[in-house]
């Protein structure tokens, strides 16, 4: 059922989300839709609510087929760190 690969996704996204998250954030605990009785936490950040939306969303539309009502798709979560460039002969300032 879409539904539940949407909450499982949502649930999952989240949790990884908030406990990379830089800064003070105030979690906020969610209840998945499709499984009674789960709870996840998410940041409470609307811009990451809507980015992974976007992303269930995209993921959600690219499953294929790979059995009688079975649909399979891959997720990547990548993090990148940005590092301040240091020159060797001269001050870049």
């Amino acid at each position: 059922d879409k539904t539940q690969i949407e909450d499982a996704l949502r649930a999952v996204l989240h949790t990884i989300l908030f406990n990379r998250s830089l800064g003070p954030v105030v979690p906020t605990e969610k209840n998945m839709l499709s499984f009674d009785n789960i709870t996840y936490v998410s940041c409470g950040i609307p811009k990451v609510e809507e980015n992974v939306d976007k992303a269930i969303s995209k993921f959600c539309s690219n499953l294929q087929l790979v059995g009688p009502g079975l649909g399979g798709g891959q997720l990547w979560v990548s993090f990148y760190e940005r590092r301040e460039k240091k020159s060797i002969f001269w001050d870049t300032r």
